[in-house]
């Protein structure tokens, strides 16, 4: 069941976080009326609202297996409007301890959307595939898959069902992803099953080349940029890469924490801009010019050679 959530990825990072930060954003104008509500100190206050990043804490822990169960557009349906509803009773609490235990299952709710929006849940489906076929010796250097070994693996059609089950309905991640869901429609049409709508399909290159046009768009290059380690990244392979791109497309949409500014990056480089030159020389006292008597009688000579200079004529009009 889909509840009507068919959003791009980033879309509903920006929904999601939009609410809580409007549900966030109305509960600070009112805490010194509910300090005085209380009738206790700031310092009293401040513990009480301690219980949303404990609960923050809590789920981002935890709560990654039961989102899986329950699924995540069903928990972001739900996580939403509760988020409201909790905000709104907390503002009610009679003492700081109430009002701690009120924000706790705050803090649960914004972890559950945090997780569902900006964090890997550790999931995965990794197999190799009999391409009946042999391997070419380029493709192998490329991937380090031979046809021995790949020749004892199973069929795309042997796993396709557990594949689609995988995948659900979910947006689909790829790097250049117009080249994959290529091969992945026509495996699927092969086996009969219907094709991915390329409506799921989001492509971490065109993102790439939005975001910094002109520069490097491979894989390789991306990582490099936001500080992702490929280190292990000697051969191509799937998981491997996969686990690479996911990194590199939190950092696309804005990275863990969407401007914000609320904590240093922690991958950020420090950027030395270069510009001319200016060197600052103290004034000199200028020197004196002027011709000595040989010089003036050198020009002296010289000048009687001409005939007729052009200054007596004008000497002689006026």
């Amino acid at each position: 069941m889909r509840f009507g959530l068919n959003l791009p990825p980033h879309f509903r990072v920006f929904a999601a976080f939009a609410v809580y930060a409007f549900c966030m954003g109305n509960i600070f104008p009112r805490l010194p009326d509910i300090q005085h509500q209380m009738g206790v100190a700031e310092g009293a206050l401040g513990l009480g609202l301690i219980g949303t990043p404990v609960g923050t804490l809590i789920s981002l822990t935890f709560a990654a297996p039961l989102l899986e169960k329950i699924g995540f557009r069903r928990v972001l349906l739900a996580a939403i409007p509760l988020l409201t509803v909790l905000y709104a009773i907390a503002v009610l609490a009679p003492n700081p301890i109430v009002f701690f235990f009120l924000l706790v299952p705050v803090g649960l709710v914004i972890g559950c959307i945090e997780m569902i929006n900006r964090v890997e849940t550790g999931r995965h489906f990794h197999a190799y595939f009999n391409p009946e076929r042999a391997m070419p010796s380029e493709a192998e250097a490329v991937h380090g898959l031979s046809t021995i070994f790949l020749s004892a693996q199973p069929l795309f059609a042997d796993k396709v069902e557990e594949l689609i089950e995988f995948l659900g309905d979910a947006p689909l991640v790829a790097h250049n992803a117009s080249f994959d869901f290529g091969f992945l429609n026509q495996e699927l049409l092969i086996c009969g099953r219907p094709t991915v709508c390329m409506s799921r399909m989001v492509d971490t290159l065109v993102l790439a080349r939005a975001r910094h046009p002109g520069a490097k768009h491979s894989l390789d290059a991306l990582c490099t940029r936001f500080g992702v380690d490929r280190s292990l990244r000697v051969k191509h392979g799937a998981l491997l890469d996969a686990q690479l791109l996911a990194q590199v497309y939190v950092e696309l949409t804005g990275g863990r924490q969407i401007g914000l500014g609320l904590v240093a990056e922690t991958d950020a480089r420090e950027v030395k801009v270069s510009g001319p030159t200016v060197t600052v020389r103290e004034p000199r006292v200028p020197r004196p010019h002027f011709a000595s008597s040989e010089e003036l009688e050198r020009h002296r000579a010289f000048i009687a050679q001409m005939a007729s200079p052009l200054w007596e004529r004008y000497a002689a009009v006026a």
